[in-house]
């Protein structure tokens, strides 16, 4: 009896003793867990913070996971277009002159202006030579017809530079040619003399002379009838003598 007393009894401090320590343990573990889980969750969200859908379709982060960093395009030029350096704001600029560097840069010549100044020369000239040939062949009645022609002379009018003076100057030396031939093709009076052919600018001067004022309104009717190097007017002023001997200033005008 007494033996099996004693057995009872170690039994029974052994089982108190194993439940004792079962359940300890399991306390342990039970806060173990209870005070590491806040830790897990605070490192979770340091590690993973929280972006829009939009960012993460179209963003990246960094290694650090806090500043998003716009992906490049394939050809790399999308890493100049947004520089701190550019400015969308900014306009192209145009350089322009100061007034004294605008006033001192010199006016190109153009062919047209020479052809201007030619023809204002020259018309100076031939107003002149025109009177002293008049005095010579009229005379007394000079005056008067040099104020009538100067009237009606679109050479001592009007005259305008329209054509440039390199290609005016190959027209003038073609259309006294081409005037000369048609008056003595023309003329009917053998006695007639062409005192001067003169062209310029579209335009062109005969003068002449002769005892038969018919033969001379006849040769201005050819001119008017053929038209001869594209003609576009012929403009007659007679002067009759005495002696019924005519002087005859034809203007032509050309197209």
């Amino acid at each position: 009896m007494k033996y099996g007393l004693v057995l009872i009894l170690i039994l029974g401090a052994f089982s108190l003793g194993y439940w004792t320590g079962t359940n300890q343990a399991a306390s342990d573990i039970d806060s173990n867990t209870k005070q590491d889980k806040p830790n897990a969750l605070t490192q979770q969200d340091v590690e993973a913070p929280s972006v829009s859908p939009q960012t993460q379709n179209n963003e990246h982060y960094d290694a650090d996971g806090l500043q998003p960093v716009k992906p490049l395009s394939n050809n790399g030029s999308d890493m100049f277009a947004e520089s701190e350096y550019s400015n969308p704001d900014s306009t192209p600029t145009t350089r322009i002159d100061s007034p004294q560097e605008a006033t001192t840069k010199p006016t190109p010549t153009t062919t047209d202006s020479l052809a201007r100044r030619e023809l204002k020369e020259w018309q100076e000239k031939y107003s002149e030579d025109l009177e002293a040939r008049m005095q010579d062949v009229l005379g007394e009645a000079s005056d008067f017809m040099f104020d009538k022609v100067s009237s009606e002379s679109p050479l001592l009018t009007k005259p305008t530079a329209e054509t440039p003076l390199e290609t005016d100057i190959a027209w003038r030396y073609q259309a006294k040619q081409i005037v000369t031939d048609f008056i003595n093709t023309n003329i009917n009076d053998p006695a007639t003399e062409i005192l001067q052919v003169m062209c310029i600018q579209k335009m062109c001067e005969a003068t002449l002379t002769g005892p038969a004022q018919q033969s001379a309104i006849e040769l201005h009717i050819e001119f008017m009838k053929q038209k001869p190097f594209d003609l576009n007017n012929s403009s007659p002023i007679f002067f009759v003598k005495e002696d019924d001997s005519y002087w005859l200033y034809l203007i032509l005008t050309f197209n």
